[in-house]
C-alpha cells in the first residue's frame, strides 16, 4: 500500500507540500525567537556586564559609600529595562538592594531573580537577569535588569512551537490531500482516455472544464495530437482498404481467366500444372485480402457483430473437432480441458475464427507426435502446443500483419492469422497474450467476464 502511494505523484506533492509547510514555520518561528527573545537577550547581558566592571571599579577606586550612590542613581534612572541590584557584606548582610531575595551561593553564570514589587495591594512582575561579582573583601555585588518581557515571550515560543507545528503539519496534509486529489482527478482523466485510445478507441478526448489552467492546455494539445493521429490512421486504413478492395476484383478476373485456360490443357500436363500452381497463389492472394479487409472491418467497428450469450466450452469443442481430422494426419495428440465457462455477450462466429486461428498456427508448429492442449476456463481460453517456441525478442511483434518469427519463416504462412484473432479479442474488450514454456509454446485468449 505504501508503495502504491509512493509511487503516486500528486502524493508525493501532497507530503512535500506538508513537509514544506511544516519547515517554513519552524523557520518562522525560530527567526522570531531569535529576534524576540535570544538576540534581546545577549543585548542585556552586554549591558549587565558592562554595568558590572563599571560599578566594581567605582567600589575598587572610591570606595562603599560611593558605590551604593551609584547604584541608587542606577535604581533612579528612567530606562526601558528597570535596574535591579543588591550589595551584600562578607558576613551576608544587605548592605542595599531592590530585590526581595538572591541565591546565598554565588553563582558562577547568567541567572534569574524573581524581582516581584508589591505596591497598593497590587503586584508588578519583574525578572532580573543577574550577574555576581566577588570582591576581594568578600563584598558581593548583585547586577541585574529585567527580562520579563523575553522570558514570557520565550516561554509562550516554547509552549506554542509543539501544537503550532503539529497544527501546521495537519493543515499541510489537509491542504495536500485536497491539491493532491485534484491533481489526481484530472491526471485519471488523461490516463483514462490514454488506455482507451490504446485499447483501440481512436475516439476518446480528454475532457476540459474551460478554465484554461495548465491541464486544460495539456487536454488541448493532447486531443489535438489523438484527433491528428486519428487523422493519420484512418487515412492509412482508407488507403489500405481500398487497395485490398481494388485489388480483389483482378484478382477474381485473374483467377477466372486462369481456371478457362487450365481447361484447354490435360492434367498432368505441364502447362497444367504451371497453371495450377499459378491458381494456387492466386487463392492465396485472394485469402489474404479478405483477411486483410476483415480485420480492417472489426478494427473499425464496421463488422456487423452478431453479440449474444456464448458458450466459450462449446466453441473450443467445435474448433477442435474440425481440426482433428488434421492433427490426426500428423500424429498430433490433442488434449481439451474443457470448463464452465459463458461470455455474457460475444459473437460466436468471431470467436471461432480467433481460436481456429490459433488453432490452426500451433498444428503449423507443432512438430509429428506432439501434443496441442486446449483449455477452457471462466476467464477465457489457453491453447499449448510443444512446438519449438518463439524468440522472446519476436513475443510482442506475434500480432502485426506479415510479422513472422524468425524462428518460424521456414514454415508456410502469412502472417495474419494471429492480427484477425488479435482484432476479433479486442473487439470483444479481450486480449491475447503469448509466452514461452519448457514444454512448447503457450497462448491465452482472455476476457473480461
Amino acid at each position: 500500500m505504501t508503495g502504491r502511494y509512493w509511487r503516486s505523484l500528486s502524493f508525493r506533492i501532497a507530503l512535500l507540500y506538508a513537509v514544506a509547510l511544516g519547515l517554513s514555520m519552524a523557520f518562522v518561528a525560530a527567526s522570531y525567537f531569535v529576534i524576540a527573545v535570544l538576540i534581546p537577550s545577549d543585548e542585556v547581558r552586554n549591558r549587565v556586564a558592562q554595568e558590572t566592571r563599571l560599578l566594581s571599579q567605582i567600589y575598587v577606586v572610591d570606595g562603599e559609600e560611593a558605590l551604593v550612590t551609584a547604584l541608587e542613581e542606577r535604581r533612579a534612572r528612567t530606562d526601558e529595562r528597570r535596574a535591579f541590584d543588591a550589595l551584600i557584606a562578607a558576613d551576608g548582610r544587605a548592605i542595599t538592594a531592590n530585590v526581595p531575595s538572591w541565591p546565598t551561593r554565588i553563582q558562577n553564570d547568567w541567572y534569574s531573580i524573581e524581582a516581584d514589587i508589591y505596591r497598593e495591594g497590587g503586584e508588578d512582575d519583574f525578572s532580573a537577569l543577574s550577574r555576581d561579582h566577588l570582591f576581594d573583601d568578600g563584598v558581593r555585588l548583585i547586577v541585574g535588569r529585567d527580562v520579563e518581557d523575553l522570558e514570557d515571550r520565550e516561554e509562550i515560543v516554547r509552549q506554542a512551537m509543539p501544537a503550532l507545528l503539529i497544527l501546521t503539519v495537519v493543515f499541510g496534509l489537509a491542504g495536500g490531500a485536497f491539491m493532491s486529489r485534484t491533481i489526481g482527478k484530472r491526471l485519471e482523466a488523461i490516463t483514462a482516455t490514454a488506455r482507451r485510445v490504446t485499447e483501440g478507441d481512436l475516439g476518446g478526448r480528454v475532457a476540459t472544464r474551460g478554465k484554461g489552467d495548465d491541464f486544460d492546455q495539456l487536454a488541448v494539445t493532447l486531443n489535438r495530437m489523438l484527433e491528428r493521429n486519428q487523422e493519420l490512421f484512418e487515412t492509412v486504413r482508407r488507403v489500405s482498404d481500398n487497395v485490398a478492395h481494388e485489388l480483389r476484383t483482378p484478382l477474381a478476373r485473374l483467377t477466372a481467366r486462369l481456371e478457362a485456360i487450365r481447361t484447354k490443357f490435360p492434367a498432368g500436363n505441364d502447362d497444367f500444372d504451371e497453371i495450377d500452381s499459378a491458381l494456387e497463389e492466386s487463392a492465396r492472394l485472394q485469402a489474404i485480402f479478405n483477411a486483410l479487409l476483415r480485420i480492417a472491418r472489426i478494427e473499425g467497428g464496421r463488422h456487423g457483430a452478431n453479440f449474444r450469450k456464448v458458450d466459450l466450452g462449446q466453441i473450443a469443442a467445435d474448433c477442435v473437432e474440425l481440426y482433428a481430422p488434421v492433427a490426426l494426419d500428423r500424429g498430433i495428440t490433442f488434449e481439451v480441458s474443457s470448463g464452465n465457462a459463458v461470455l455474457p455477450e460475444g459473437d460466436p462466429d468471431l470467436l471461432f475464427q480467433a481460436l481456429s486461428n490459433v488453432l490452426d498456427n500451433a498444428l503449423k508448429y507443432t512438430p509429428v507426435g506432439g501434443r496441442i492442449t486446449v483449455g477452457t476456463e471462466s476467464g477465457g481460453w489457453t491453447v499449448s502446443d510443444s512446438g519449438p517456441g518463439v524468440d522472446e525478442q519476436d513475443l510482442k511483434r506475434l500480432t502485426e500483419r506479415f510479422f513472422r518469427s524468425n524462428s518460424v519463416r521456414a514454415i508456410a504462412g502469412d502472417g495474419l492469422g494471429l492480427s484477425l484473432a488479435a482484432a476479433i479479442l479486442q473487439l470483444h474488450s479481450g486480449s491475447l497474450s503469448f509466452r514461452n514454456s519448457p514444454d512448447g509454446f503457450v497462448v491465452s485468449m482472455s476476457f473480461q467476464t
